[in-house]
C-alpha cells in the first residue's frame, strides 16, 4: 500500500489534501471545545452575578408585598428566573405581583450567605422533601442560591437560574460572538494548508519547468533534475534528464564531428597549397637541366663552337640526364611516402652495421674532399626502426653532411645514451646556418645558395626526404649549430636487447668503437 502511494502522485496529493483537510477541522472542533464552555460560563456566570448584585441592592429597600412588580423586572432584564423558598417549610413562596418558578429536578445550583457559596443539586427525596443540596462537580453551570431579607421579614433562600430555552439562546449568542475568530481561524488554517499543498505539488513542476527551459536554450548544466522520486513526477523528471544527456551527447559529437570536418578541410587545403608548390619547385628544378641538356644536344647535332668535341659534352649530357634522373627518383620517393597507404614496418638494427654500409656508397667523395669521418656507435647497440626508411634518412644525412662540408672538413657521428632513448648525433664541421633559416631546411627544393649552384648540386629534396621517413617512424629529431659546425640530432628507441648490453658497449675500448674515414 505504502509502495503504491509512494510512486502515485494522484494518491500522494489525495492523502496529502485529506490529511490537511482532517487536521483543520480536528484543530476548530478542538478550539470550540476547549473555549465554548469557558466563554459560555463566563456570561453565564456574569449575568447571575449581576442579578444577585442587583438583588442584594433592592430586596432590603421593599417589603415583601411590594416586591413582585420588582422582581418580574429583575427576571425580564436578566433573562433568569427567581425562586423564593422558606428555608423553615421548605417550600417556594409566591409574592403579589409575582411567582416564584421552581427549579426543574436534577438542577444544579449554587448557595451564597454573605461571602459564603455552596454549590446545590435540587431533586426529590424518598421521604418526599423537594430540595436537597449536594456538593456539585466543578465548573458545573447551575443556579445561584442568595439569602436575603425583605424590608419587614426574616431572610428567604432566592434561587437564580436561567432558563433552559434562554440557555440555547445564551450559547447561540456566544457562538456569533466567536464566528470573527473562528472564520479568521479557517481563513488562515485554509491559506496555510493550500500554501504548503501548493508549495509541495507546484515545487517539483516549477523545477520541471525551469529545467525544460534551460534544456531549450542548451544551457546544459541547469537542465538536469537529478530527482529522487518513484511517482509520475519521478519517471516525468528521469525521462527529461535521459533526453537532456542523449541531447547534449549527440549536440556534443555533432560539434566534434564538424570541427573535425573543419580540420580535415583545412588538411586538405594545406596540402594541396603545398602539391601546388611542390610540382611548380618540381618542374623549376627538372626545367634547368633538360634546358642545358636541350643546348649541349643542339649544338652537337649543328656542331657549333665547342660543341664539336661530341664526345666530351656527351659525357655532360649523359650526366646531365643521371642528375634529372635522380632529382626525378627522390620526387618519386616523397610521393611514396606522402602517401597514407604507406607503413612503418620497425624491427631491431644493428646501427654500427647500417651505418658502415651507408658510409661506404661516400668513400670516394670523402677522399676527394679529404674529408675525415669519425663514427664513434658501439658494435651491439641495436635500435628499433624501419629498415629501409630509416637507411634512406641515413644516406641523405649522410650525403647532405658531405656535400655541405669544406675541403678537409671532418663527419662525427656519435651515439648518447639517455634513459629512455639514444640520441644519435651527425655533426659537420667548418659551416654555420642561420638560426632563422635552420627550420627551413626539412622544406622541399629550399636549398641554402640562392643561386643553386652545382658545387654542391642538390634540388634542396634531402632533408625533406628525412623528414618525410622520420615521421613515418616517429622519431624526434633537431637540427642545431655547434661551436664547430652544425649539428643533426635523432632521438631513437631502445630495445630491450640494446638495453642490456650498454654495459658492455661503455666497456668496449674506443679503438673497437670508432670507425675513421
Amino acid at each position: 500500500m505504502f509502495e503504491k502511494i509512494r510512486k502515485s502522485f494522484s494518491l500522494k496529493v489525495f492523502f496529502a489534501a485529506s490529511a490537511l483537510l482532517i487536521c483543520a477541522n480536528l484543530l476548530l472542533i478542538g478550539i470550540l471545545y476547549a473555549r465554548m464552555p469557558q466563554i459560555y460560563t463566563i456570561r453565564y456566570n456574569a449575568r447571575a452575578e449581576a442579578c444577585m448584585e442587583e438583588l442584594q441592592n433592592g430586596i432590603g429597600k421593599r417589603k415583601m408585598e411590594d416586591a413582585g412588580r420588582y422582581l418580574q423586572q429583575v427576571c425580564r432584564e436578566y433573562e433568569v428566573n427567581i425562586c423564593i423558598r422558606n428555608t423553615a417549610r421548605g417550600q417556594a413562596v409566591d409574592l403579589p405581583g409575582f411567582q416564584s418558578q421552581p427549579l426543574e429536578e436534577g438542577q444544579e445550583t449554587e448557595s451564597s450567605a454573605g461571602s459564603s457559596s455552596t454549590k446545590v443539586y435540587v431533586a426529590k427525596t424518598d421521604d418526599g422533601k423537594e430540595y436537597q443540596t449536594l456538593d456539585g462537580e466543578s465548573g458545573r453551570i447551575g443556579a445561584f442560591s442568595l439569602f436575603l431579607s425583605f424590608e419587614d421579614t426574616e431572610p428567604y433562600e432566592f434561587l437564580v437560574y436561567t432558563p433552559e430555552e434562554d440557555r440555547v439562546d445564551l450559547f447561540l449568542s456566544d457562538l456569533k460572538a466567536m464566528l470573527p475568530f473562528l472564520l479568521s481561524a479557517v481563513l488562515i488554517l485554509a491559506f496555510g494548508a493550500a500554501a504548503v499543498l501548493t508549495r509541495w505539488i507546484a515545487a517539483p513542476v516549477l523545477k520541471i519547468s525551469r529545467a525544460a527551459r534551460a534544456l531549450s536554450e542548451m544551457d546544459w548544466k541547469h537542465s538536469r533534475l537529478q530527482m529522487k522520486r518513484k511517482d509520475e513526477i519521478g519517471v516525468l523528471a528521469d525521462s527529461m534528464d535521459i533526453t537532456a544527456g542523449n541531447l547534449e551527447q549527440a549536440l556534443l559529437q555533432r560539434d566534434q564531428a564538424n570541427e573535425e570536418l573543419l580540420r580535415e578541410l583545412e588538411k586538405q587545403k594545406r596540402l594541396d597549397q603545398k602539391q601546388r608548390e611542390f610540382f611548380a619547385a618540381a618542374s623549376h628544378e627538372l626545367k634547368t637541366p633538360v634546358t642545358v641538356l636541350k643546348g649541349q644536344l643542339t649544338g652537337m647535332l649543328y656542331q657549333v663552337g665547342i660543341y664539336r668535341d661530341r664526345e666530351r659534352y656527351l659525357r655532360k649530357s649523359l650526366k646531365t640526364v643521371e642528375e634529372m634522373e635522380r632529382r626525378i627518383l627522390k620526387i618519386l620517393e616523397i610521393s611514396r611516402l606522402e602517401s597514407t597507404e604507406i607503413t612503418a614496418k620497425p624491427e631491431q638494427i644493428r646501427l654500427r652495421e647500417l651505418m658502415e654500409k651507408v658510409l661506404e656508397g661516400y668513400e670516394e667523395l670523402m677522399e676527394q674532399k679529404e674529408i675525415f669521418c669519425q663514427v664513434t656507435v658501439p658494435r651491439t647497440l641495436q635500435i628499433q626502426a624501419d629498415r629501409g626508411f630509416f637507411r634512406e634518412a641515413l644516406e641523405n644525412l649522410v650525403e647532405n653532411a658531405v656535400k655541405y662540408s669544406p675541403q678537409g672538413g671532418e663527419i662525427r657521428i656519435s651515439i648518447k645514451d639517455s634513459r629512455e632513448k639514444n640520441c644519435l648525433q651527425i655533426e659537420n664541421t667548418g659551416v654555420h646556418i642561420p638560426t632563422d633559416k635552420i627550420p627551413c631546411l626539412f622544406q622541399a627544393f629550399y636549398r641554402q645558395e640562392e643561386s643553386r649552384s652545382k658545387e654542391t648540386g642538390g634540388a634542396g629534396l634531402g632533408l625533406y626526404l628525412v623528414k618525410k621517413a622520420l615521421e613515418l617512424q616517429h622519431i624526434s629529431y633537431e637540427a642545431q649549430n655547434t661551436q664547430e659546425g652544425f649539428q643533426i640530432s635523432l632521438w631513437l628507441k631502445k630495445t630491450q636487447t640494446s638495453e642490456k648490453l650498454q654495459t658492455e658497449s661503455r666497456e668496449t675500448s674506443d679503438k673497437n668503437d670508432k670507425l675513421s674515414v
